[in-house]
């Protein structure tokens, strides 16, 4: 072995991933079964798949209604019923029972449960039939159906689900660090990029739950890198295939981010066919892009046809949108301050210290935010994050605002397409920015009653970060040259701190919240 070989960017990386990994297995076990937020109606979705051997739908038998207190396998009721979730989650002062996490009680568990969990289909589709698209829920099943010939442990079952989550989480970490490179960014900040990415206790929550952000998480990053590798190699037909393949996924997983994403690179491939020529023709191309998606798509529809509600559901459902038709029914002015007003509270919401964003710093999931001992520790750290982002989302509005203003008189001036060619410099910022835009028009047709949440913004964490360390950096470059050189130092070392912090206090707020043996050190 050669001499510094540890200061290799491939063995940086494989630490990172492996870091991040461990870490989120910790989580897995350590966070009590069904005390990740909707994990019984995942689990329940899933494990429907797994014992019918196929895909569920709507004609074959009734419903669920869509209550998310309801699911359908008995296993799973038994299993909320066994670890007292009801009285658990809705008190912060309720601990789990004597001798919870101990081989004992798992064995235990499994003894009493009412039959194997994968015993053919279910008597009824579970309630999130009709709202999700299938895409995880299949992932999953397979999954599940495979662990469940080797065992009949509903709890082995239940931390399997877990599991592929976390086995989803190097993939994705290796697919933020290639993004990075392929957008010019050193070696360096992309390690670093990638380390806040995967030690982040937002990642280390989601990656150990039975969650579909996983998913949208690792095809999106996908969907970005192969985008990139079409830009720079030329549209051969693996990598359109491949493209179509990681976006028709990606729609029968979160439509919302699909939308989002397909536009940019959409984008992107139109230029690349202005700019040069390419092997692939046009009807071909555009049929290995979205064929995947058409035919994903029509599986989608025929699990959900026959239901009330509409399809694609995660895009078009509105969970209360009363408030908006009652202001627009009255006229244009009452209509343009409930839009104003829901903006403001929109923006409060996702950046400015409201639910949303204390969910992505430090409140994690059903567990309440997270402790650091005094208060005013607390307290520092929630005004650093909010005075943090505030900086940044300032400088980045006015270099978007001066940057936008200069395409358009460029496109002005006849030179549309150079006009397109900047502005989809990186496609992945151009769909977060879609993302928010969408993010806000949401809140604002629903007045905010689909109850955002931090974990919301998993699959953009890579622009995210990019903003406060790359981008805005570079937006100060020419005014303000001083301070351009010290914000990604400050930032990085701030976030770094703030990780490493949060990080820690999380275990141990997992263990005050559940078990109460740390008892003194919150206090």
């Amino acid at each position: 072995m050669r001499p510094g070989w540890w200061r290799s960017p491939k063995v940086r990386l494989a630490v990172i991933i492996t870091a991040a990994s461990l870490l989120a297995t910790a989580w897995v076990f350590l966070v009590p079964i069904f005390e990740g937020p909707d994990e019984p109606q995942h689990f329940d979705y899933a494990l429907g798949i797994a014992g019918a051997g196929h895909l569920l739908n709507a004609r074959e038998r009734p419903t669920l209604p869509n209550q998310w207190s309801l699911v359908v396998n008995p296993d799973v009721q038994y299993l909320m019923q066994a670890t007292d979730l009801l009285r658990v989650v809705g008190d912060q002062d309720q601990r789990m029972p004597a001798g919870y996490g101990t081989t004992a009680y798992y064995q235990q568990l499994d003894k009493a449960a009412p039959q194997p969990a994968l015993n053919g289909p279910p008597a009824q589709n579970p309630g999130l039939l009709p709202v999700y698209p299938f895409g995880y829920y299949a992932l999953l099943g397979a999954w599940l159906w495979l662990v469940g010939h080797l065992t009949t442990s509903v709890t082995i079952l239940f931390f399997s689900a877990r599991l592929l989550s976390v086995l989803m989480l190097p993939a994705t970490l290796l697919l933020c660090y290639a993004i990075s490179r392929e957008l010019r960014i050193t070696a360096g900040k992309a390690l670093f990029l990638t380390a806040v990415i995967g030690l982040f206790p937002l990642t280390s929550f989601v990656a150990s739950a039975i969650q579909p952000d996983n998913l949208s998480f690792l095809l999106v990053s996908l969907a970005v890198y192969l985008a990139l590798l079409v830009r720079r190699r030329g549209q051969a037909p693996w990598l359109l295939a491949s493209l179509g393949l990681a976006l028709g996924c990606l729609l029968v997983t979160k439509t919302h981010y699909f939308l989002c994403l397909a536009l940019p690179i959409a984008a992107v491939l139109l230029l690349q066919r202005h700019d040069q020529p390419q092997r692939t023709g046009r009807l071909r191309a555009g049929l290995l892009l979205a064929a995947p998606s058409l035919a994903l798509l029509a599986v989608h529809l025929w699990v959900v046809w026959g239901t009330t509600i509409p399809v694609p559901s995660t895009a078009t459902a509105m969970p209360n949108s009363a408030d908006f038709h009652a202001a627009a029914a009255l006229g244009p002015l009452p209509l343009a301050k409930y839009v104003g007003t829901a903006l403001g509270q929109g923006a409060y919401t996702y950046y400015l210290g409201g639910e949303s964003f204390r969910t992505f710093w430090g409140t994690v999931g059903w567990l309440g935010r997270i402790q650091f001992g005094a208060p005013v520790v607390y307290q520092f750290l929630y005004a650093v994050e909010v005075g943090s982002t505030l900086v940044v989302l300032i400088i980045m509005l006015a270099h978007f605002a001066r940057t936008g203003t200069r395409l358009v008189r460029l496109a002005g001036r006849g030179r549309a397409w150079t006009a397109l060619r900047l502005a989809l410099v990186d496609p992945f910022l151009v769909a977060y920015l879609l993302f928010t835009g969408f993010m806000l028009a949401y809140y604002v047709l629903t007045h905010g009653t689909f109850y955002p949440q931090g974990r919301n913004w998993l699959p953009f964490l890579l622009p995210t970060w990019m903003l406060a360390f790359h981008y805005a950096p570079r937006a100060l470059r020419r005014d303000q040259p001083a301070l351009s050189a010290r914000l990604p130092v400050i930032s990085a070392a701030g976030l770094a701190l703030l990780c490493a912090v949060v990080g820690a206090f999380a275990i141990f707020t997992i263990e005050h919240r559940f078990y109460a043996t740390v008892p003194g050190v919150f206090s």
